[in-house]
């Protein structure tokens, strides 16, 4: 960050764009619940859909977990990734042993 041109214009730009990002796909995913997308016959696009979204969330997480490590930070804002992670997998859970869907 200190070592190149406008570097701190690049790293808190990407991670407003990482954020929005993030947001854009929830309301994919809200549109595709309000739509019914879930349903046969696109059940298959679906699933690999969430998949997807669970690799995304995989990847963003590791990034940040491994970026925080190397800069030797404090763990606060890990073990709030922690928990939002976790707390996003419990809500889907929920949903679908609730049979909402």
């Amino acid at each position: 960050m200190r070592d190149v041109n406008a570097g701190w214009a690049l790293r808190y730009t990407h991670a407003n764009v990482a954020s929005f990002f993030f947001i854009f796909v929830y309301l994919h995913i809200a549109r595709g619940l309000y739509y019914s997308s879930y349903r046969e016959p696109r059940g298959l696009v679906w699933t690999i859909g969430v998949i997807i979204l669970i690799l995304m969330m995989a990847i963003g997480f590791l990034g940040y977990t491994f970026s925080l490590i190397y800069i030797k930070t404090n763990m606060i804002s890990m073990d709030l990734n922690i928990y939002l992670a976790s707390l996003s997998l419990s809500l889907m859970n929920l949903v679908l042993s609730l049979k909402i869907l």
